[in-house]
């Protein structure tokens, strides 16, 4: 034995034709221990409906007609003994081999066996050092079994002899570890529990094309293609092909449509009509893989694209203003993908719970109306505050949605990323989405959906609204109906469309109103309201007064409101008061309405003028005694301008020499003496000033 052995180390090829002959063989008669078991009794001997080919295509049975098989030994059987192979010792078939060419480094391949048992081998080789094993039970020797060497039909017996066994190239493993099969310019996943790749769903009447790779260069490879045991299909060209039939294509790539017409069906084929294909790669020298993988039609199980995960953020009324696009938005990845950037700001709870909605999510596979989409994985990725860098989990946090339940997810923002002190952003806040489709296939890495976050405070960022009024000024005198409160945006709206809003009114808790209450008062004239207003712009807000004057004067508060937006962020209240002036309603009113022209009417006081103007008859009664000294003072201040006359006269009663004497200015003080504000004295005087000089020089 030891002879032989290392006759097959050293590179022969041992052939063994056994027998049923077991009491011979056993107690290691036999190198390896080889054994059988014995078939030759009437009704237990291996007839032709009991053998499966397991590889036609090997050089072992080249040009043996596959219906050979039927006429050996007179038709009676094919062979009296099957090969034990389930020895399980290492110095036994197949172990000596490396095991089953399934195995990583196994060379044991039984090409005829027992179709109720895969184990009982009719003939086999196996590769051992630099040489091998042929060994068979079927009786080759016999002319009933092996026609004379050159013929074609049944050359068993020459094709045996001719072949030699050698060691199989190291680089040419199993599926998965050595070649892949590839249908549709996609690698098919190999289930090693199983021992073949994983089902192959395709949609009605699909096209696929069929290739392979692998390691070793020069293979050549067999496409073999059958209904699954039990059912019916169609062969390589769509013709029918019956159960136990099988079609066979030698081209190394190839394609072909599948399709098992059914008129019951909307798309005319039938549905989870089931083929097994398999594939057989040889190199030149016999040295054998094969890989099996079952094809469905199943349209709702088809996976020919991949899912596309996407999301957006749910518009709710509850943080709507609390979120924005951030100023650094969008934040563009390695690949050049670009992902929005979003600035959240926390409510006064601290927090901010935001809803995504992840339904446009699609999968190209999908045909019953659906997106598709079977489960949605949410991963949150640094969620921690700027000043607990790492609390996150390493991994992010991940949350399984089934479509079932929902496509929306709910995530709560409550860390602060940007320091308070230096506005420093420390981090962002990332949430990504995949999704698994109906076929179980998970969207790739690549298209990850994300969206990144820098959440802040409350106040945090918005500046104070500063607004300039430039009248009334707080103390002035009003002398007309309509009061004008006018000034500036200086800064602090947040939108360029403008964000602040102004309002005056004549009582506080008007301005408390809501914006539909506030409408009869504006009506009224009792309340004004300047809203959107950006940086810089100008406003100019009217009330009307003209009732709030009485004989002894008064002092009325202009109350004013500014709010940025709704006011959750900004709101800031002020007053301002204004004297109002006495006023008259006696007998020697001058009706302005009636006569415009007359000189009490004359004002030259605007309506947004915190000098508001005095009515000219309020003022006629404490002035008239004064209109015949201004005459006269005019008269000498222009002949001393004409002659140059330096002579004074008696001007005790203005308080100093008249020719030195402004007596526009000795004018403001007989009105300031007789209790009149100094703004609106000063303005009157400067009028009547002008009128006495236009009447002199007439």
């Amino acid at each position: 034995m030891d002879v032989i052995k290392n006759r097959m180390q050293a590179g022969a090829t041992l052939e063994m034709h056994l027998g049923p002959y077991r009491s011979v063989y056993e107690e290691g008669h036999l190198p390896f221990d080889i054994n059988v078991a014995l078939r030759n009794v009437e009704g237990n001997q291996v007839e032709h409906s009991d053998t499966m080919v397991m590889d036609w295509h090997h050089p072992l049975l080249a040009d043996v007609n596959p219906v050979a098989l039927i006429s050996f030994n007179g038709g009676d059987y094919v062979a009296e003994s099957t090969l034990i192979t389930t020895q399980t010792e290492n110095v036994n078939i197949p172990q000596v081999c490396g095991g089953t060419i399934s195995a990583p480094i196994g060379t044991f391949h039984s090409l005829i066996t027992d179709n109720t048992d895969s184990t009982a081998s009719l003939l086999a080789t196996c590769s051992s050092g630099q040489g091998g094993m042929i060994i068979t039970t079927i009786d080759v020797e016999n002319p009933q079994v092996s026609d004379a060497y050159g013929t074609i039909g049944k050359p068993l017996l020459s094709n045996l002899l001719a072949h030699q066994v050698t060691p199989y190239p190291l680089d040419f493993g199993p599926a998965g570890d050595g070649f892949d099969m590839v249908i549709n310019g996609e690698v098919m996943t190999w289930n090693g529990l199983q021992g073949q790749y994983d089902p192959l769903y395709m949609k009605s009447d699909a096209e696929l094309e069929f290739d392979f790779t692998a390691t070793l260069e020069g293979l050549d490879a067999d496409w073999e293609l059958r209904p699954v045991a039990g059912t019916t299909a169609t062969d390589w060209d769509g013709n029918p092909l019956q159960d136990g039939e099988s079609d066979h294509r030698e081209e190394d790539t190839h394609t072909a449509e599948f399709c098992v017409l059914d008129a019951q069906s909307s798309t005319l084929c039938k549905q989870e009509a089931r083929w097994q294909v398999t594939l057989y790669l040889h190199d030149a020298e016999g040295h054998t893989r094969i890989a099996h993988i079952m094809l469905e039609t199943n349209d709702a199980l088809a996976d020919e694209f991949n899912p596309l995960p996407s999301f957006t953020i749910i518009d709710r009324l509850e943080y709507r203003g609390q979120i924005d696009l951030h100023e650094d938005s969008p934040k563009v990845s390695s690949d050049g993908s670009e992902w929005d950037i979003n600035l959240i700001r926390l409510g006064p709870t601290g927090d901010l719970t935001v809803h995504f909605d992840a339904s446009n999510s699609s999968d190209g596979d999908a045909t019953d109306g659906t997106n598709g989409i079977k489960t949605y994985v949410w991963t949150v990725f640094l969620d921690n505050a700027y000043n607990a860098p790492g609390s996150a989990p390493q991994n992010g946090k991940t949350t399984e949605i089934s479509s079932m339940v929902s496509h929306s997810f709910t995530h709560r923002f409550e860390n602060i990323t940007v320091d308070p002190a230096t506005n420093l952003e420390t981090h962002l806040i990332r949430i990504e989405l995949t999704v698994i489709d109906q076929a179980d296939k998970q969207s790739l890495q690549s298209d990850k959906y994300k969206m990144y976050f820098v959440v802040v405070g409350e106040d945090f960022g918005d500046d104070q609204p500063v607004v300039e009024f430039t009248s009334p000024a707080n103390g002035s005198s009003q002398t007309q109906d309509t009061l004008y409160v006018n000034g500036s945006l200086v800064s602090g709206s947040e939108d360029a469309d403008g964000s602040v809003t102004v309002e005056v009114a004549l009582a506080d808790t008007t301005l408390d109103l809501l914006p539909s209450q506030k409408f009869q008062f504006k009506n009224d004239g009792t309340y004004d309201a300047a809203n959107q207003l950006a940086d810089g712009e100008t406003f100019s807000l009217s009330l009307d007064i003209a009732d709030l004057y009485d004989a002894n004067g008064s002092v009325q508060t202009i109350f004013i409101k500014i709010t940025e937006d709704d006011g959750s962020r900004w709101t800031i209240t002020k007053s301002i008061d204004v004297n109002l002036v006495p006023r008259d309603s006696g007998p020697d009113e001058v009706d302005c309405d009636a006569t415009p022209d007359d000189p009490a009417c004359n004002s030259t006081s605007s309506g947004g003028d915190s000098e508001g103007g005095m009515s000219n008859m309020l003022l006629f009664g404490g002035i008239g005694s004064l209109v015949l000294v201004i005459v006269i003072l005019l008269t000498m201040f222009l002949v001393r301008g004409r002659g140059g006359d330096t002579s004074t006269g008696d001007a005790a009663n203005f308080g100093g020499d008249v020719a030195e004497m402004d007596p526009v200015e000795a004018y403001v003080q007989q009105l300031v003496a007789q209790g009149y504000p100094e703004e609106t004295a000063r303005a009157y005087a400067q009028q009547y000033y002008a009128q006495a000089a236009q009447q002199q020089q007439q």
